[in-house]
């Protein structure tokens, strides 16, 4: 056994003795994160036992597994309204989204940042994926949002946005009331009713020249 192993043996318990506790909570976080799923009890508790749960918090958001992102978006819910410092931490998970490697995950980021930023609560379905991705909430106005992603043409004007199911059918009354078309490169979504979208396979507009220019940012016709 030689002396350097020693050494580093020894410089590992020394640092176990001194900092046991965040040694053993990231040991935890560790093999939390390495399951397929864990128990909410399990997320709690190591939230709880910080002062400032931060790390864990984007450490959870981080792992990209959907259970896991599940208990911080339930989480955020109960405590950010309360907490303002938490309530920054939910914004910064909105704008981390915008940025996933996953295109869904980063379209419905920005929607559901330029709800919140607005001032909309914002709720995601958990146990079934039905034909919308989002709920928005402002006051007793609730409206049930299909998220779409843009496509710009090689002329750098023209935007489609698809706006047919996964399968290929046609989206039906009663499965949204919005469409809200997201285009990644400007940052910018357009809030479309369900009603101008009826029938129609996709949707293009021009960026300088815009044909969906009401719906451009707008949110109002979302608050009523």
């Amino acid at each position: 056994m030689g002396r350097g192993y020693i050494v580093g043996l020894l410089l590992v318990l020394a640092a176990a003795f001194f900092f046991h506790e965040p040694i053993q909570q990231k040991a935890t976080l560790y093999a939390v994160l390495r399951q397929d799923a864990s128990a909410e009890s399990v997320f709690r508790e190591l939230v709880n036992q910080v002062e400032n749960p931060r790390e864990i918090v984007r450490a959870f958001w981080d792992s990209k597994k959907v259970v896991p992102r599940q208990q911080v978006a339930s989480y955020l819910r109960e405590t950010a309204i309360e907490n303002e410092r938490l309530a920054d931490w939910a914004a910064d998970l909105a704008k981390r989204a915008t940025l996933d490697i996953d295109e869904s995950v980063r379209n419905q980021g920005l929607a559901a940042l330029a709800l919140t930023r607005e001032g909309f609560d914002v709720a995601l379905p958990v146990f079934k994926q039905p034909s919308f991705d989002m709920i928005s909430k402002w006051g007793n106005a609730l409206h049930t949002i299909q998220v779409k992603t843009g496509c710009v043409n090689p002329n750098g004007k023209t935007v489609q946005w698809h706006t047919t199911k996964s399968a290929g059918g046609l989206y039906e009354e009663g499965d949204c009331s919005y469409f809200g078309l997201v285009l990644i490169p400007h940052n910018e979504v357009w809030w479309v009713p369900f009603e101008a979208v009826t029938g129609k396979k996709s949707v293009c507009t021009n960026i300088e020249h815009d044909s969906l220019a009401e719906y451009r940012g707008s949110l109002d016709a979302l608050k009523a």
